[in-house]
Formats: structure tokens, C-alpha cells, sequence
């Protein structure tokens, strides 16, 4: 029976332990990955049903606009041409409420795809609380996701079991111990002094002196294979950070334009009901009308995009940091810091 008289057993065992929790932390950032995917498919279906929402908004408008026309046009109060132009006015809205309401579908059928269910199962998506602002600054937020990501537990665990890989490529040349207990028994036993029972032990030290360079060749690969995961470890902490500081510049983009937006709908909201007015005072013009009633969509449109391209953004922070409640994981780190801190 092997004696561990250099602590290999328990090494082994450490580094078994280090290499289970590293597949742990690769499913963990799977599922992480997973769920960035989920999440931005989601928003992108609840994007395109707003933009159908405010596609057949602008298709309502223009229709309204068409029958005052015809009834104005039968009253001999504006020419056929203005009728005309309204009515292609009409024909591009529905385009667009079809061109919406296709990118609809697809965004729901890759949903549907990311959740491993038949593409064509119907489905309604709700709306979603707007994400908190996080006040937190960027190195923090940097550094949490450096720690705390699931990718870098297993790259730490991975040179944890090739740490341990290495004493075990080193064997070769550790001197080990053998106990050897053997018991002998005679049924009918004879003689002058017989002997019924006889109980030997033995200790067997061996020491290697050379194998021929295979040991040494085992751990020099080893310790390349740890060098390695210490670089894309390095590289993973590197690629969080530029993730981390990406989703945070998109979202501050996302939030002025989102602002801007907000103004401009604003804008054309005042400039669609003066246009209004104006046609019904019989002042204003078709080609009036019908380019207020386009900058009221287009306005529309924007603010939607922004709001959901900050949605977005969030989600990438989320993924970056590895936390769904940013806000939660920061506070925990934090407190983990600070007891670790006391204890030094």
C-alpha cells in the first residue's frame, strides 16, 4: 500500500475539485452567454411591435387626411391632385405597417429560436420596466465584471488543476513509500517449534535517480499549458473591460439621442396639430400635411429606437458584468472586498 509521503494525493484531489468547478464556471458562462441572447431577442420583438404600433398610427392619420380630401374634393374645395398625392401618401403607409409588421414576425421567430421552441409558436411579448441608471463609476463597475465573471473562475480554476497536473507530471522523480503487511497461517502446523501464524511488515523506500528526461519534459509542458491560460486569462480581463466601457458609452449615447428624440417628437406633435388646423381653416396645404404627418412618424420611430437601443446597451452590461441586478452584485462584491480586507 502507497504511502503520500509528498502530499500527491491530496494534490490530486485539489486539482480534480479545481477542474470540476472550472467546467461549473463554463456552463455558468454559457448560460450567461445564453441569456444575453434571450434577452436582446426579446427586446428586439417588443422594438419591432412598437414600430408596428406606430406604423399603423401613421396609417390611421393618412387615412383620416384621404377622407377629409374626398369629401372636400366633392365639395370643389381642393384639386384631384391633391387627393392623388395624399392617396400615395396612403399607399407608402401601407408599406410600412407591412414592412413593420414582417419584421415583427422575424423578430418573434428568432426568439422563438433562441428558446429552443418551433419558430411558429405565437406568442405576445409584455413591456418591460425601463432600467435603473446606475451611478456607480465605470472602474468599479470595470472591476466587478473583471472579478466576477464566470470566465474568469474558470481560467482561475483551470490553472488551479494545472497546477496541480504539474506535481503529478513530476512524479517520476518524488521519492515514494510502500507499506507491505502479509500474514502467513499454517492449518497443521509440524515440527519441533511449529509455527501455526507469522505476520511480516515492510517498508519500502524508493528514490529514482534519472527517467531519462520524462518527467521533467512532462512538467516543462505543464507549466507552458499554465503560462497559456495565464495569457487568456489576461486577455478575458482585457475584453471585459472594453465590454464593460462599450455597453456603458452606448448606453450614454442611446440616452441623448433618447433626449433628443423626446424634443423632436415634442416638435412635431405641435407642427402636425398647426398643420391640422391650418387644413381646416382651409389655409394650409396637402404637401403641408402629408410632411408633418411624416416627421410625427419618423419622430416616432426615433424615440423608440433610442429608448430600445438603451435597452440594449443594458443588456451588453449585463453580459459584461455577468449579473442580471447589476446593482445587487456590486454591493455583494463590495462587501466580500471589505471583509476580505479586515481579515488581512
Amino acid at each position: 500500500m502507497p504511502i503520500d509521503i509528498v502530499g500527491f494525493w491530496s494534490k490530486n484531489k485539489k486539482g480534480a475539485e479545481a477542474g470540476v468547478e472550472a467546467s461549473r464556471n463554463t456552463r455558468t458562462a454559457a448560460e450567461n452567454d445564453l441569456r444575453q441572447s434571450v434577452r436582446k431577442a426579446y427586446l428586439q420583438a417588443l422594438r419591432t411591435k412598437n414600430l408596428v404600433r406606430v406604423a399603423e398610427q401613421g396609417q390611421a392619420n393618412i387615412q383620416a387626411q384621404v377622407d377629409v380630401a374626398e369629401k372636400k374634393l366633392r365639395e370643389g374645395a381642393i384639386a384631384r391632385i391633391d387627393l392623388e398625392r395624399l392617396k400615395a401618401q396612403k399607399a407608402a403607409a401601407d408599406s410600412d405597417v407591412l414592412n413593420a409588421r414582417n419584421n415583427h414576425t422575424v423578430a418573434k421567430q428568432v426568439l422563438n429560436l433562441q428558446l429552443a421552441r418551433p419558430i411558429e409558436t405565437e406568442f405576445d411579448v409584455a413591456d418591460v420596466a425601463a432600467p435603473t441608471q446606475h451611478g456607480t463609476g465605470l472602474e468599479k463597475l470595470v472591476d466587478l465584471g473583471q472579478q466576477t465573471r464566470p470566465e474568469v473562475y474558470s481560467f482561475r480554476n483551470t490553472v488551479k488543476a494545472l497546477d496541480a497536473a504539474k506535481t503529478v507530471a513530476g512524479q517520476g522523480l518524488l521519492p515514494s513509500l510502500n507499506l507491505s503487511i502479509q500474514n502467513q497461517q499454517a492449518l497443521d502446523p509440524e515440527g519441533f517449534n511449529p509455527v501455526r501464524e507469522t505476520n511480516t511488515t515492510s517498508l519500502a523506500l524508493s528514490i529514482p535517480l534519472y527517467d531519462s528526461g520524462i518527467a521533467r519534459a512532462k512538467r516543462a509542458q505543464t507549466e507552458e499549458q499554465i503560462y497559456q491560460t495565464t495569457q487568456q486569462l489576461a486577455q478575458i480581463r482585457l475584453g471585459i473591460s472594453q465590454e464593460v466601457r462599450t455597453a456603458l458609452t452606448t448606453m450614454e449615447n442611446a440616452q441623448a439621442r433618447r433626449t433628443a428624440a423626446n424634443e423632436q417628437l415634442r416638435l412635431a406633435n405641435e407642427v402636425a396639430r398647426i398643420a391640422r388646423v391650418r387644413r381646416d381653416a382651409g389655409e394650409g396645404t396637402v404637401l403641408e400635411i402629408i410632411d408633418a404627418e411624416t416627421t410625427l412618424v419618423n419622430a416616432r420611430n426615433a424615440v423608440i429606437n433610442a429608448e430600445f437601443d438603451y435597452y440594449a446597451a443594458h443588456a451588453d452590461l449585463q453580459h459584461a458584468i455577468g449579473a442580471d441586478d447589476i446593482d445587487a452584485a456590486l454591493r455583494a462584491y463590495e462587501a466580500s472586498k471589505a471583509k476580505g480586507d479586515k481579515k488581512k
